[in-house]
């Protein structure tokens, strides 16, 4: 049961791309971060705090849904995904006040969105198995591509019928997406006839608990939080950081939604070539290489900050694809919905923790220059982390 790389096969792949496509709502709340700020006057760190919550929801239900996933398999998971985040989003339409979009949009969203990747990327990795940096590449792709397309589409819709229509129509789309991607999903994971009775190699793989106490998961889990408190730093406050310097709106959600369509390529061409070089050492050199890049945001020039959102784009989108095939070339697949939900709490640690800390150091400091040089930082440990343990990160390994 090798190489499972027939063209049927890769239709998962298109079904877990569109679901990364809505996932992208995690990444391009910077859209609506003025708009509530102007309507409900909150402060910029309490207005970010309310994807900090999300985040934090998505971080506490991710390891159990990794365990129901191992357990139960995807459909039912997919299901009430589509549920939580469509009418999330409907209802955040209707709030009159911040705890009424903690619940609406923290709360359902962090719920909702909690299954998504680990659902889609474990049953990719399952079907598609000697191309997985490219498989996993093109489908999560689907997030730079809904950067592109929804940030834009979304400000627009903002700026003439208002974010609570864009709220409505975002949550309307996102739950017909989702349902049609979780028949694919459902029906390729069925097809597969998973038995954990079998010797194949789709059923071998370390235990969650025998992960855990492993040096190399530590020190990849530290990598990731490090990684993702820098990427959601940049991502959540491009927007509002763009504006203040005098940049329009739109054109600070289109650099916003260039972030998104470069790292489509990214994704795909740096998971192309870690099938070659290595899933730990294209990491390594995609997190030095976005190190390098951050001093042309603080440049504040429109040149400069369109050249940084390309290839920012292009090397967070080459990093962010090396996290699911990492961890099964390290771990394993038998327990990959376990494994995959504890790493994805890093992804949640730094979507709460980042945005929150970048706007506090706003409202003290009256700028986003510290906030970045510290992004800057953090991408220089996670390289240097990693480039450490590249001796260890083998194909096979004996934890």
């Amino acid at each position: 049961m090798n190489g499972r790389n027939d063209l049927y096969g890769w239709l998962v792949v298109v079904a877990a791309f569109l679901v990364m496509f809505i996932e992208c709502i995690l990444y391009i709340y910077g859209v609506f971060l003025k708009p509530l700020i102007e309507e409900f006057g909150w402060l910029r760190g309490s207005a970010s705090s309310i994807h900090a919550v999300m985040m934090a929801t998505y971080t506490v239900t991710v390891i159990p849904m990794g365990r129901l996933y191992d357990r139960y398999g995807p459909d039912k998971l997919m299901i009430a995904s589509c549920i939580l985040v469509g009418l999330g989003l409907m209802l955040s339409s209707t709030v009159s006040s911040i705890w009424q979009l903690y619940f609406t949009f923290s709360i359902m969203l962090g719920l909702g969105f909690s299954p998504i990747y680990l659902s889609s990327m474990s049953t990719v990795l399952r079907r598609i198995t000697s191309r997985s940096g490219l498989a996993v590449g093109v489908a999560t792709s689907g997030i730079g591509v809904g950067q592109l397309i929804m940030a834009p589409v979304l400000t627009y819709i903002i700026g003439i019928y208002g974010w609570r229509n864009a709220f409505i129509v975002s949550g309307i789309f996102s739950m017909f997406i989702i349902a049609l991607s979780t028949i694919i999903i459902s029906n390729t994971y069925k097809s597969l006839r998973i038995n954990i009775y079998s010797n194949d190699e789709l059923y071998r793989g370390e235990t969650l608990g025998k992960a855990l106490r492993t040096w190399t998961f530590k020190m990849v889990y530290f990598s990731y939080i490090l990684a993702c408190l820098a990427l959601f730093m940049v991502l959540v406050h491009m927007v509002p950081y763009s504006i203040d310097i005098g940049i329009d709106p739109l054109t600070a959600s289109y650099w916003l939604g260039l972030i998104g369509v470069s790292s489509v390529p990214g994704r795909i061409v740096m998971g192309f070539i870690s099938d070659r070089i290595g899933k730990a050492n294209t990491f390594a050199l995609c997190c030095l290489l976005e190190s390098l890049l951050i001093p042309l945001l603080l440049t504040g020039k429109h040149l400069l900050l369109s050249i940084f959102a390309v290839f920012f784009g292009f090397f967070y989108g080459g990093w962010m694809a090396m996290y699911a095939p990492l961890i099964s070339e390290l771990f394993g697949l038998k327990h990959i919905g376990s494994i995959l939900g504890t790493i994805a709490t890093a992804f949640g640690i730094g979507g709460t923790l980042g945005p929150t800390f970048a706007g506090y150091l706003f409202d003290v400091l009256g700028s986003y220059t510290m906030a970045f040089i510290i992004c800057m930082i953090m991408f220089v440990i996670v390289s240097l982390l990693i480039m450490g343990l590249r001796s260890s990160l083998k194909l096979k390994y004996k934890l």
